[in-house]
């Protein structure tokens, strides 16, 4: 009779432990960049928001379609450098977790949708 209530307790635990849901929680944000344009654009960078100086984590040369990147949660710059070396300025940006920052890239218009 032991033998069973060992038996029953283990598969109860068992049960138990394989039921606990496991933590989920998004860790990373994602930003979501959409190009469209005429004006050739030469690279995307995207910049740790510290002064000084500012570190260079991504880019991405000749960005003409669509892309996303995950990165932690927090401030950051990014850029958009053209052909002819001009660059659309600093722009800053933020990453949620578990969110889609939108940056989008109009024939030298930049906006960012959160």
């Amino acid at each position: 009779m032991r033998t069973f209530l060992k038996i029953g307790l283990c598969l109860l635990l068992a049960a138990g432990f394989f039921a606990c849901e496991k933590d989920e929680t998004p860790t990373t944000g994602r930003v979501k960049v959409s190009c469209k344009s005429s004006d050739g654009l030469k690279s995307f960078i995207i910049y740790t928001d510290v002064e000084p100086p500012k570190n260079i984590i991504y880019t991405k040369e000749n960005p003409q379609d669509n892309f996303s990147v995950d990165f932690n949660p927090g401030n950051y710059i990014y850029t958009f450098v053209k052909s002819s070396g001009t660059s659309s300025g600093l722009e800053m940006f933020q990453i949620r977790a578990g969110r889609t920052t939108k940056i989008s890239y109009n024939n030298g218009s930049p906006t960012i949708d959160y």
